[in-house]
């Protein structure tokens, strides 16, 4: 059985006001890997994706794939996920996720984010962080 891979560039919390202090929008840029957002607050920004307009409010995802122009009315505040497949597998699970979507439910998703934020400077973590990564990328295919 061929399992998916990924390789995890990056994950965390994005806070806009940090980077984008005094700004209304940020630069339209090209999409270099899968970025998977999981928005925190209401009245949270809208980000502009191939042209079209995602607002978000708490429990909002947003995925943006390779290729995808994007820029944002800011401000911002989510977690993110930031992936490359690497396998046809992983890139079909990737392909499958909406471009915007809204779970009913989303405090498992926060645990599992916390715990891959809480747990990144552990020594011999990949395990627990391949763990989180499956269950938030399972439970996004369930609900999207």
């Amino acid at each position: 059985m061929e399992f998916p891979q990924f390789e995890l560039i990056s994950f965390g919390v994005y806070d806009s006001h940090i980077l984008y202090s005094g700004k209304t929008y940020t630069t339209e840029r090209t999409v270099t890997f899968y970025e998977i957002e999981l928005f925190l607050k209401e009245d949270n920004g809208i980000s502009f994706i191939n042209g079209d307009a995602y607002t978000h409010g708490q429990g909002d995802f947003i995925c943006a794939k390779p290729g995808y122009k994007r820029y944002s009315k800011l401000h911002i505040s989510c977690y993110f996920l930031h992936l490359l497949p690497k396998n046809d597998k992983a890139k079909a699970l990737l392909d499958s996720i909406p471009t915007s979507f809204k779970p009913g439910d989303v405090s498992e998703y926060v645990r599992l984010f916390n715990k891959m934020i809480q747990l990144r400077d552990e020594e011999n973590n990949e395990l627990y962080l391949l763990t989180a990564l499956s269950s938030i990328l399972q439970m996004i295919r369930r609900d999207s």
